[in-house]
């Protein structure tokens, strides 16, 4: 059964995503899509994943058009006479492989698109006769389509950069970019020499230590890097200082000042003090629904805490490399080690406890109890995210583990522990046993 709530398929091979599974994929697939774009990163799993999916797609009579190895934002590049796209590789894991599926502007799947997938996956298939088999023919442009409009977007950038692509295919477009936008550029696991990945594919801070000590060893530079399919960014600011993905976002919304913009409920106080002026568009924690909600809403632009970005102007792709070049530009223009030093400090808790009894019973009560808060904003897109005069807190249920979630974030200790204890109140009294 192919999953209803998110855009990605992923498992092992010898496991969920087993060739096998893989190629009912591809004829779910082909019989809902006549035309489908292809791209893989440099894994030896992706091969693998993606001659199965054609076979399935072109049993069905579908067309497979292959982009090659393409970073995820440059497919809607080449995506002109396709229906929809096929990303293939683990963006940030080496342990199992995954298809994300979008659509040819780069959106992601919904969640309806997704449901039509898992039902086609549970039915029996009566395919075409032999002579209707589908074709897969090569298709290019992509990354050069993609590099043009980047750069007009973007404008000159005055900087030197350090970057890490992660020996993956996001190395085939965000260098010659960088180079196209006027930036001095060194190059770490910026090569495909057949060792993808180059490091661990997650751009976080235990596995980018060499770009750190890069960084340092080459003053006025900053660090960049990238998963392995170019939809995630992280950054290093002048003094090789990793730049969690909520400050990274805090920055960039400061400069690009979005009239309307897509956060996730969980976004911080650096960033939405960036955003005074702005309208938020709260969405579900995760990644998922920022492109969504900037498509459907005519929005400025979407971005979440741990370092995905949309930009409309651009495509409704997840990317991670055109925030790196704006990035990059800030850095030009001012210093990136400066700005983290102004940004008002706060301080955030988190806390998780199993809950027992009805779940839609106790959500009416949390409800019930938070509108009686006197709050400044309250939005209840992915739980509530009750906003105060000086913090905030976030109460999630969980449907898979049956925990409630918790985070508060103030300005400083004492409040943030005061706001806290009201969440947490509110949970302990609406629930029937509470086991801490």
């Amino acid at each position: 059964m192919a999953p209803t709530t998110s855009s990605e398929i992923r498992g092992t091979t010898e496991g969920r995503l087993s060739p096998e599974f893989i190629i009912n994929v591809g004829k779910t697939i082909g019989m809902q899509y006549k035309t489908v774009l292809i791209s893989r990163n440099l894994r030896r799993s992706s091969t693998m994943a993606f001659y199965a999916v054609c076979a399935g797609i072109t049993a069905a009579g579908g067309d497979v058009r292959d982009a090659g190895r393409m970073a995820s934002p440059a497919m809607p590049f080449c995506s002109k006479g396709s229906e929809c796209c096929i990303m293939i590789g683990s963006p940030d894991r080496t342990d199992i492989n995954s298809m994300f599926l979008s659509n040819i502007d780069g959106s992601l799947f919904t969640d309806s698109q997704m449901k039509a997938v898992g039902s086609g996956l549970d039915t029996e298939k009566e395919l075409p006769p032999y002579s209707r088999v589908g074709r897969i023919r090569k298709v290019t442009g992509g990354l050069e389509n993609y590099r043009s409009r980047v750069t007009e977007y973007v404008g000159n950038v005055d900087c030197h950069v350090v970057m890490d692509c992660a020996s993956d295919c996001t190395c085939f477009v965000a260098p010659h970019l960088m180079a196209d936008l006027g930036a001095d550029l060194t190059s770490i696991n910026c090569h495909p020499d057949g060792r993808s990945p180059g490091r661990m594919p997650a751009p976080e801070e235990q596995n980018l230590k060499n770009l750190s000590r890069s960084v340092k060893s080459s003053p006025g530079s900053i660090g960049i890097a990238f998963n392995s399919n170019g939809t995630r960014l992280a950054v290093f600011d002048e003094e090789g200082n990793y730049l969690d993905g909520g400050t990274t976002l805090a920055i960039l919304m400061a400069h690009m000042n979005p009239g309307k913009v897509a956060l996730p409920v969980d976004a911080s106080l650096s960033v939405t003090d960036a955003l005074q002026s702005s309208e938020i568009i709260w969405t579900r924690k995760g990644h998922r629904s920022l492109g969504e909600a900037v498509k459907a809403k005519g929005l400025d632009m979407g971005g979440n805490m741990n370092g995905y970005f949309v930009f409309p102007n651009v495509s409704y792709s997840l990317d991670g490399i055109t925030a790196g070049a704006l990035m990059a530009k800030i850095a030009g223009e001012t210093n990136l080690t400066q700005l983290v030093s102004d940004l008002a400090p706060s301080f955030r808790s988190d806390f998780s406890v199993p809950y027992h009894g009805d779940r839609e019973e106790i959500s009416k009560s949390i409800h019930d109890k938070v509108s009686t808060l006197e709050y400044d904003n309250l939005s209840e897109v992915d739980g509530w995210r009750v906003d105060m005069e000086s913090g905030w807190f976030l109460i999630t249920l969980s449907e898979k583990d049956e925990t409630v979630y918790i985070t508060a974030e103030g300005r400083d200790k004492m409040y943030s522990a005061s706001i806290m204890g009201i969440a947490t109140d509110i949970v302990k009294s609406s629930m029937k046993k509470l086991n801490v």
